[in-house]
């Protein structure tokens, strides 16, 4: 047998931590950079969600444009409408903005029943309702319902692209949500910034809890990719991942429950001073019907006490002008609906379903 040296020893010795070192190099560079991210959002590709920051931008420049609908004398300019709609329809600048909402399903619901040809006629319905109003009223009703029909598509797109995990859908899912790879409150948009200001009113975190938990599920994600040597695996093959999810889409269901408590709070408000500015309750009555459609859809799919909360919040949402989410200036001009309406038994509905205390 070869007997060991001195010096043999010492050559062995720094053979082996060479290779320990190069090993540990190797893993180094082996870890996904989703899992180190300290300042934000790492894209897999920052490319995979280009499209959805163009219809995002696009609603911004909608909604910026129906703003300007009501002139200082609250004359109303049709034309601002008009300019909204085109942006809508305008594929090239809009990265098929129309086609996606054409095509959107609901796929928190069992069966996934098709919303897209829902979301585009109300869209269009009430882009030519705005384009031809001739009171604010009818001018700010139509742009809250296109606003908040706008909202739910990014709702159900968050959702689509969440649970067919893959590197390009998680990036997809986090351009639709809105808040940009930083969060920072001046870059938000969509839900993000719907989640930002009812953080505001409220005192919640909701904002930064989906924007971190969409941070560590592209970490698990790509981890679990990496194992698999897959560029996709079934979420429930991905408990972890599967449990992001569900902490996303319940949090992103909350910021709707708590808009919807919002509005009521608004009207209980405007209520007990008199009740004198009729055309802000029926806006925010407006809103209160936009935003409840997506969620009774939900709550009636849950089924036992969920279903009949829901049941409840549909027979007082039918006691309000356009309940159907049909704009029709005959139901719009009439205030009866003033008299007998309770915001105070929505909140309670909407409070007991979510477990939240709407404050503002």
């Amino acid at each position: 047998m070869k007997a060991w040296t001195a010096w043999s020893v010492l050559c062995a010795l720094v053979l082996f931590l060479g290779c320990k070192k190069e090993e540990t190099a190797s893993q180094a560079i082996d870890v996904s950079p989703q899992c180190d991210a300290p300042d934000g959002y790492i894209a897999f590709d920052v490319g995979n969600h280009q499209p959805q920051d163009t219809r995002l931008n696009t609603f911004d420049k909608m909604i910026n444009a129906m703003a300007a609908a009501v002139m200082a004398d609250g004359t109303v300019d049709g034309s601002a409408f008009k300019k909204a709609k085109s942006l809508y329809l305008d594929a090239a600048k809009s990265a098929d903005l129309q086609t996606k909402v054409l095509e959107r399903l609901d796929e928190h619901v069992k069966g996934d029943p098709p919303q897209g040809e829902r979301l585009d006629e109300t869209l269009l319905a009430f882009l030519d309702f705005g384009a031809a109003a001739t009171t604010a009223r009818e001018a700010e009703v139509a742009a809250v319902w296109v606003e908040i029909t706008l909202q739910e598509f990014f709702f159900l797109s968050v959702y689509h692209e969440l649970i067919d995990p893959t590197r390009e859908h998680w990036d997809e899912a986090f351009g639709y949500f809105g808040s940009h790879s930083d969060n920072d409150e001046s870059g938000l948009q969509g839900l993000a910034m719907m989640a930002s200001l009812r953080d505001a009113t409220n005192g919640t975190n909701l904002g930064a809890e989906i924007f971190n938990d969409l941070i560590d599920g592209a970490c698990v994600l790509d981890e679990a990719l990496t194992k698999a040597d897959a560029e996709t695996l079934p979420l429930k093959d991905m408990p972890e991942l599967e449990g992001v999810v569900e902490d996303i889409d319940t949090t992103l269901q909350k910021v709707l429950a708590y808009t919807l408590g919002h509005d009521a709070m608004e009207i209980v408000d405007l209520l007990e001073a008199g009740g004198t500015d009729v055309d802000d309750l029926t806006v925010e009555a407006a809103e209160l019907v936009a935003i409840a459609t997506p969620l009774i859809r939900l709550m009636n799919d849950r089924g036992g006490a969920s279903a009949d909360r829901a049941d409840q919040l549909q027979a007082i949402i039918d006691t309000l002008p356009l309940a159907d989410g049909v704009p029709d200036s005959a139901a719009l001009a009439d205030d009866s609906w003033i008299a007998d309406f309770d915001p105070t038994a929505i909140l309670e509905l909407i409070e007991a379903e979510y477990d939240i205390d709407v404050k503002g």
